[in-house]
């Protein structure tokens, strides 16, 4: 029975991951669990009114426990979510997490992604951040104390994971001789980003590709390499790694 309703989470379907999520924190709260369980349910179904609009299922949950969203959102933004549900994860004590986005931006995520406690998006005007979410094989997400800041264009592909302080920005953010750099940023499927990478303006990385802690990158890279280093650079090809 209990590895029945552990194997709900993989599921397609959002009743099967509720289900789940009830088992879960029955565990965790054991007497405590319906009233914990049912605030969990309001500020979700509050949190993604909010956010995506109104729908019969929360468009996003609280996998370990309520801890504070900031959601600032221009009403001319749009934010969509094709399948799944946003799972916030509580990693730490719970510091917020905030969501911005300016006007005529657009947040897209096209299946389940995970985002951890402390972590920071912002998407600002005409920008557009698109999440595509779990894969088939894994989950995607971002651990916690990470931020994206996007100005134009950022993509992240299908199963992709970020560690601890990931830093992800397609603009410089400030003037340089009177000019200010913004390059779209694109991460491929199934990459892996370990704690404390900075992706820079223009960052290209291919798919199946891991990204060494502590690096900084910046500019193309091809499928299935180990990146490492600041500036990061190719240190092995034609890898193969699983979660």
């Amino acid at each position: 029975m209990k590895s029945y309703i552990i194997s709900l989470k993989d599921r397609d379907g959002e009743f099967l991951y509720w289900v789940y999520l009830f088992f879960m924190y029955v565990r965790k709260y054991h007497i405590f669990s319906l009233p914990i369980f049912l605030s969990m349910v309001l500020y979700s179904y509050f949190i993604s009114i909010r956010l995506f609009g109104i729908s019969i299922f929360p468009k996003v949950c609280f996998s370990s426990g309520l801890y504070r969203i900031r959601l600032i959102r221009s009403h001319k933004s749009t934010a969509i979510i094709i399948k799944g549900i946003l799972i916030f994860e509580k990693w730490r004590s719970g510091v917020p997490t905030t969501i911005t986005l300016g006007a005529n931006s657009t947040l897209e995520i096209l299946n389940t992604f995970v985002l951890g406690d402390n972590c920071k998006i912002a998407v600002a005007s005409c920008g557009h951040l698109k999440i595509c979410g779990k894969s088939i094989d894994q989950l995607s997400g971002i651990t916690a104390d990470s931020i994206i800041l996007c100005s134009q264009k950022v993509e992240i592909g299908e199963g992709s994971i970020f560690s601890w302080n990931c830093y992800i920005s397609d603009s410089s953010q400030h003037t340089y001789n009177g000019s200010l750099k913004v390059e779209p940023i694109v991460i491929g499927s199934h990459v892996w980003v370990s704690e404390g990478v900075t992706l820079a303006p223009g960052s290209k990385i291919g798919s199946g590709s891991v990204i060494g802690a502590k690096s900084f990158v910046k500019g193309e890279f091809p499928k299935a390499v180990f990146l490492a280093g600041s500036p990061a650079k190719i240190k092995s090809t034609d890898i193969n790694w699983k979660r």
